[in-house]
């Protein structure tokens, strides 16, 4: 799933979308599918392999950059039941015009966007 959120100088925030989006939004990937992998990586032109870093389970937390990009892998608690825990990675590439997030799913450390205000 994507969400794109970014804020105004009114204090607004809108929802966007890749054929929409603007310099300074944050791109939210939970659960993205190849296909929504891609997509970003062109509409942001971020490098693919850095937007796919955090949908492997066993990825370790780790800063990386590469011409211009930076990515952030850190891992996030994830509740199982009760009372027990694990963690899954959770990656923040950061660019010259965005901040894009990816997960493996929907986490307590990153819930589901809140809707924009007009």
């Amino acid at each position: 799933m994507i969400s794109i959120l970014k804020s105004f100088p009114d204090r607004t925030v809108r929802e966007l979308s890749l054929e929409t989006l603007e310099p300074g939004a944050w791109i939210n990937l939970a659960a993205p599918s190849k296909e929504e992998i891609a997509a970003v990586s062109v509409a942001a032109k971020a490098p693919a392999d850095f937007l796919a870093a955090a949908l492997d389970p066993e990825e370790t937390s780790r800063i990386e950059s590469d011409e211009g990009y930076v990515l952030v892998v850190i891992n996030v608690p994830k509740v199982e039941g009760n009372f027990r825990f694990d963690a899954i990675p959770m990656g923040i590439i950061i660019t010259t015009e965005y901040i894009i997030t990816v997960c493996l799913e929907n986490n307590d450390v990153l819930p589901p966007f809140p809707a924009a205000s007009a």
